[in-house]
């Protein structure tokens, strides 16, 4: 039996996709629009977190919910929706977080770690990045981004960026925020987030995919091509 968690086609599963076809059961459990139905079971609903639906299929099944599971099971909303400042947030999500609280998650814990405490070394990279936002489209547009050369001299690790698209989002003029993070020369892991873009249709120009405010891609090529690719690709979904 493989389970696949949180992700949209099997193309996805990267290496583990040969395993993943070889199983006479598979079960795919998501949240994406963009989920290709891929497994033999496949329990896909739009939630806010795919969090939301492993914590509806543990009461299907009875199985019991320690404080363990329930903080982890809190982590993984939280993160989802931005502390629970995105716009998927809905009546479903906060019931369900009531519903772990109530089996022993923590959230004042959860909050401080994933959205409060940082680094030194985190706090000079965001310092790095923020300070060279670039505005595109009005400044309805704006583009941060992490070269490799920003993570070394700032000591942060490449997981502590999380959080730097929120803050993007938070500047008064911008409808969609995008963060690049150079992965490899020439190669670029991108973050969409947007307040009604249909940002999953501009990922998927790109190859990738997601929900309607919030998605991600790879792209490749040098720096300021990649940029103007995005720029153009966002600009034919932009509101007017």
């Amino acid at each position: 039996v493989y389970v696949a968690l949180d992700c949209a086609d099997a193309a996805r599963l990267g290496d583990n996709e040969v395993l993943f076809c070889r199983q006479r059961v598979t079960v795919n459990v998501d949240h994406h629009i963009s989920n290709t139905r891929y497994a033999k079971y496949n329990y896909v609903a739009g939630e806010a977190s795919n969090c939301e639906n492993v914590h509806g299929l543990l009461g299907l099944l009875n199985a019991a919910l320690t404080p363990e599971i329930a903080n982890a099971l809190l982590l993984g909303i939280s993160t989802d929706t931005g502390n629970f400042n995105h716009k998927n947030v809905t009546e479903h999500t906060l019931k369900t977080a009531a519903a772990l609280v109530g089996a022993g998650a923590d959230l004042n814990a959860v909050s401080y770690q994933m959205f409060r405490r940082q680094s030194k070394e985190r706090a000079r990279l965001f310092g790095t990045v923020m300070s060279r936002i670039r505005y595109f489209l009005g400044d309805r547009l704006a583009i941060a981004t992490v070269m490799m050369k920003d993570v070394a001299e700032s000591g942060a690790g490449k997981d502590e960026t999380e959080g730097f698209i929120d803050f993007v989002m938070g500047i008064d003029t911008v409808e969609v925020g995008i963060c690049m993070m150079e992965t490899a020369p020439r190669t670029f892991k991108v973050s969409f987030r947007s307040r009604k873009t249909d940002v999953n249709a501009v990922a998927s120009v790109f190859g990738g995919g997601g929900h309607v405010l919030a998605s991600g891609c790879m792209i490749h090529g040098y720096y300021e091509d990649a940029v103007d690719r995005l720029v153009s690709a966002v600009s034919r979904y932009l509101e007017e």
